[in-house]
């Protein structure tokens, strides 16, 4: 099934940064705008140390096809890596595809407040923050 826009894809994500906090003290925060015209989405990401310091950032681009309705994310991250794959939402989920495969690699459930990112082997919950845009 095409999805029918980004903003349908990120709501309850769209506009909000949210934040995990690590065992060891330190946060992840990512934080979703789609941009003017619906076809594309930003989410970016900051791992911050529990001294403060700036461990990684990174930005997902993430595009609506508007011919096939497929939603493409292409990864950066300021460690030079790049990693790209598909998208698609199913209520309350969004489920993650490496390129070719027939099965998800990770899933967000998402609700108004948080959301859960599942892994096959490990999970973490993500509570909505103020922007810190």
């Amino acid at each position: 099934m095409a999805e029918e826009s980004l903003s349908e894809h990120f709501k309850e994500l769209d506009g909000s940064c949210w934040a995990y906090t690590l065992p060891d003290g330190a946060t992840d925060t990512r934080c979703f705008h789609i941009a003017t015209g619906n076809q594309l989405a930003i989410n970016t990401h900051k791992l911050v140390n529990k001294d403060g310091s700036v461990a990684q950032e990174g930005v997902t681009a993430v595009r609506l096809d508007p011919k096939t309705g497929i939603i493409d994310d292409t990864y950066y991250n300021s460690g030079g890596a790049i990693y790209s794959g598909t998208e698609k939402r199913v209520g309350d989920e969004i489920l993650f595809y490496d390129p070719g495969a027939a099965e998800p690699t990770a899933t967000w459930i998402i609700s108004s407040t948080s959301y859960q990112v599942v892994h096959p082997d490990s999970a973490q919950v993500y509570i909505k923050t103020p922007a810190d845009n």
